[in-house]
């Protein structure tokens, strides 16, 4: 079997169409419509700015501590996290745009403000973690507890009864009556004089 030689040069038609030209005249220009709620509008601030002002990257609050974490649920954790890695999203696109721009301003405020919501990461990270060690410490209690079935199979928490039984019930002065009370000491009798027969025998 033998191959076919190749043809050599290949001649590409082109038709005598114009290339389009750029509309230089901004009153011309087609308006784009952008969506507003865009995901990439994501990784801009409020107002969709590229570089904010040193005096806007000041205006930012502390970074939150463990001790303050501890009393959050995990829903408030989960969301508290992803604003943080919101907003990096948001600082590092600004860092990108500094460096294309050069400005010569931002780069001192940005990392502070980066610094802080790293600080608020790395404390929830660590207020998670001290609940996991606390979950595996409560499940080793459990494993020794023989009230606790972690199986799956039925009721978790099975309580066993007490070995003491309850004391009887004591009559209530209610039940006192005239003819009860009469009854109570013809018996209290009767038992006397059998004690009285069995010390004589």
């Amino acid at each position: 079997m033998r191959r076919k030689p190749y043809p050599g040069r290949v001649s590409l038609q082109y038709k005598g169409m114009e290339l389009p030209k750029p509309v230089m005249d901004p009153s011309k220009r087609t308006k784009l419509v952008t969506n507003p709620d865009h995901g990439l509008w994501g990784f801009f601030n409020k107002d969709k700015a590229a570089i904010p002002t040193p005096e806007e990257d000041h205006k930012h609050g502390r970074a939150w501590s463990v001790e303050e974490l501890r009393h959050k649920s995990w829903e408030d954790l989960h969301k508290l996290w992803w604003v943080c890695a919101k907003e990096r999203n948001i600082m590092a696109t600004q860092q990108l745009e500094r460096e294309r721009m050069k400005p010569g301003y931002g780069e001192s405020e940005a990392y502070s403000r980066d610094r802080l919501v790293r600080n608020t990461q790395r404390a929830i990270k660590h207020a998670l973690t001290e609940r996991y060690y606390a979950w595996q410490e409560a499940l080793r209690v459990a494993d020794s507890d023989p009230e606790i079935d972690l199986s799956g199979r039925g009721p978790a928490y099975n309580p066993k009864p007490f070995d003491d039984e309850p004391a009887p019930a004591t009559k209530s002065s209610t039940d006192m009556s005239p003819e009860a009370v009469k009854k109570d000491i013809t018996s209290l009798g009767s038992q006397k004089e059998n004690l009285d027969t069995r010390r004589e025998l």
